[in-house]
């Protein structure tokens, strides 16, 4: 993961890319690392958090989500509804 960092991230506040001795793992657990970057540069530190796998897969469930079918009248309802919209995505979140 130090390898990730040095080779594909760079420091928020400059720009510069960071060096292998200033990345440090600071907590490592069965789920997670987090690190610790410190920009030779400007001397900036950045805490990373990496996941083994992507958080969401980590979300415990007592049931399963069952997906809901679109029909046809659903597609034809939004088209309509879409059709007389005016306005960008935050005020159609907004409606719905």
């Amino acid at each position: 993961m130090i390898a990730f960092v040095v080779r594909h991230m760079a420091c928020d506040a400059c720009g510069e890319a960071y060096a292998e001795d200033n990345v440090c793992v600071v907590l490592h657990t069965d789920e997670q690392l987090v690190l610790e970057a410190c920009c030779e540069a400007c001397h900036a530190q950045q805490v990373i958090t990496a996941y083994d796998r992507p958080p969401y897969e980590q979300l415990h469930r007592e049931e399963p989500v069952v997906p809901v079918i679109v029909t046809q009248d659903d597609v034809e309802g939004w088209s309509a509804f879409l059709a007389g919209f005016t306005g960008d995505v935050y005020d159609l979140l907004a409606q719905s």
